[in-house]
């Protein structure tokens, strides 16, 4: 934080920030978790809640470096898997390209501020992770190879999760997660194979979350442990997509104060 801004009020702020975000992660991923069984199962919210809340007490009451150690292993199928599945929706794409006259003039400026927000929001944890990398990635050098390589492996994601979300665009805005019913049109065992990777990744992201704000805390006990996986099930009802909406575009903006100083602070 030293590196960042010398001024102690400021790095206040960017960490009472970035606990904030972990614990809007940890209610937005349980949110996630009931949304899927509610939509695949129609399992109420509140049982999924409570269920989730259970398992996230007994994970984060032990040893959780296995489990969140599983990311590194979930990530790389996830990446695989939207890639292959953007592949055989080559043919769709190209179609509705051909056949729809594409003005997003109107909408411009909305979905580039969206867009940034976006960006901003997923950067809040950038300060921790690179903390982590910097033992990994220790010259400038290695930093711009691993930056340049990342950047195009997440704009091909989002290009092909745009287009497959062209293929439902009649129906997804009725969904809490779209892209599970979209891989169906490929067949059952696609979509069953994403579900299992994805409820695995909210899990694992859920208690990496969870655990983050508990350490920021400095209060990790069962207690505190107990209190927040309680008020998560509290949460859950308001709805995954809703949560997103709500917190993206704040933690975005208040994102954009944290790239500020790193930006200022980098030269």
């Amino acid at each position: 934080m030293q590196n960042i801004s010398s001024n102690e009020k400021i790095n206040k702020i960017i960490k009472i920030i970035v606990k904030l975000f972990l614990l809007a992660s940890f209610y937005i991923m349980v949110a996630g978790f009931c949304a899927y069984f509610k939509q695949e199962f129609q399992i109420p919210i509140l049982i999924s809640a409570i269920i989730i809340a259970i398992l996230c007490y007994i994970t984060l009451s032990k040893n959780i470096n296995g489990v969140i150690s599983i990311n590194s292993i979930l990530v790389p199928i996830l990446i695989i898997f939207v890639f292959y599945i953007g592949t055989k929706n080559i043919n769709f794409t190209i179609e509705y390209f051909l056949n729809n006259n594409l003005n997003a003039s109107n909408s411009y400026f909305k979905w580039l501020f969206s867009s940034i927000l976006y960006a901003s929001y997923n950067s809040i944890v950038l300060i921790p992770i690179l903390i982590n990398l910097s033992s990994y990635i220790n010259t400038k050098e290695k930093a711009k190879k691993v930056s340049i390589i990342c950047s195009i492996i997440l704009t091909l994601l989002g290009i092909c999760i745009f287009c497959l979300l062209l293929r439902g665009e009649n129906y997804i805005s009725n969904l809490e997660l779209p892209i599970i019913q979209i891989v169906k049109e490929f067949g059952k065992i696609y979509s069953l194979a994403y579900g299992i990777v994805i409820i695995s990744a909210i899990f694992t992201s859920c208690i990496s979350a969870g655990y983050s704000f508990l350490s920021n805390l400095k209060t990790y006990n069962k207690k505190h442990i107990a209190i927040l996986c309680a008020t998560s099930i509290l949460v859950s009802p308001i709805g995954f997509s809703k949560l997103v909406n709500i917190w993206y575009p704040f933690f975005g903006i208040l994102g954009l104060l944290q790239i500020f100083y790193c930006i200022k602070n980098s030269y």
